[in-house]
């Protein structure tokens, strides 16, 4: 949070219970359903994963109520968790249905990796680029306006993350 400039206690407070909540249990369902939704980028059926991600937007919308009156901050960490863990096992098993090998011992060669790599660089150098510029903008924003600015900025990127998967839909599909 000092690289967010992010001082004050009450934020701190409560951005740490989230961050903690979702290191804790939402690292791997995340992970999982990023991991997931490449799969059907890779077959070039975005629709599918268009369709898991609205359904689990639903799902963390209708959790956030109960699960921030039970565990506060934490509970809409917790909610994006099981909402991330649900999309990941609905992916697997319609990733399944379409005869998708999920668990093969699959050794790759070195023309495998560079075409990998050659893919994988251009979008990787796109998520650190979008990540600086995340992180930059938000250290301004806490040092000119504290956590409001910065609460408005993570609205403004779940709303820029819905564009972002519409057009990233378009692009592959």
């Amino acid at each position: 949070l000092d690289v967010l400039n992010c001082y004050d206690p009450l934020v701190r407070r409560h951005a740490t219970a989230y961050l903690a909540a979702t290191a804790r249990w939402g690292a791997l369902p995340l992970c999982a359903d990023a991991a997931a939704f490449a799969g059907f980028k890779g077959l070039g059926d975005t629709r599918a994963a268009l369709q898991i991600s609205f359904a689990t937007v639903l799902l963390n919308c209708g959790l956030n109520g109960p699960f921030i009156r039970k565990w506060g901050v934490a509970g809409a960490a917790h909610a994006t968790s099981v909402s991330a863990c649900v999309a990941t096992l609905v992916a697997l098993a319609r990733l399944a249905a379409r005869n998708v090998r999920l668990f093969e011992d699959a050794k790759p060669d070195a023309a495998t990796l560079k075409t990998i790599a050659r893919v994988g660089a251009p979008v990787g150098g796109s998520g650190m680029l979008f990540t600086l510029v995340y992180v930059v903008l938000g250290r301004r924003l806490a040092a000119l306006s504290g956590g409001a600015a910065l609460a408005a900025l993570a609205v403004g990127h779940r709303i820029e993350a819905v564009a972002y998967t519409i057009t990233e839909g378009y692009a592959v599909g």
